[in-house]
């Protein structure tokens, strides 16, 4: 009773829910110029994309400090942009197949074995070219 403490009180930590905390094990270099909206991890499990409004960047696990840029949406003009990537995805089994989409509906599949850089698509699909004219268009001014 040195103090003029009775007892030590201890508080106690009662049970409840566990809880799930992120922890970064690895920060890659800072290669988008805008918010990063897609990550989809290769077959492989070596590699893994990563995709902001305009680019599209190929990245490997074990590599943190660079990437390959496999599409550049960015048009020479900013004023002549017509379009945004909206998702980027690997195919859940062939590693060397991607596709992005964009905001104007369209789809674009591409093969890695063909070329490093994604400038010409294997197959798009494009919504805005199957749409009809909007009635009142150019096309009814007859």
């Amino acid at each position: 009773r040195e103090h003029g403490y009775d007892e030590l009180r201890v508080p106690r930590l009662v049970g409840g829910a566990p809880q799930a905390r992120a922890r970064a094990r690895a920060t890659y270099a800072r290669e988008h110029a805008y918010h990063v909206h897609s990550l989809s991890v290769c077959a492989d499990g070596e590699t893994f994309l990563s995709a902001d409004d305009l680019r599209v960047n190929l990245w490997r696990l074990d590599v943190a400090d660079r990437c390959c840029n496999v599409v550049d949406a960015k048009p020479p003009n900013m004023e002549d942009l017509a379009e945004v990537i909206t998702t980027a995805r690997f195919h859940p089994v062939e590693g060397h197949t991607l596709l992005y989409a964009s905001s104007r509906g369209a789809v674009r599949l591409f093969d890695l074995r063909a070329a490093a850089r994604c400038t010409r698509p294997s197959l798009v699909l494009d919504a805005a070219a199957r749409r009809p004219p909007a009635p009142g268009g150019e096309d009814d001014a007859a």
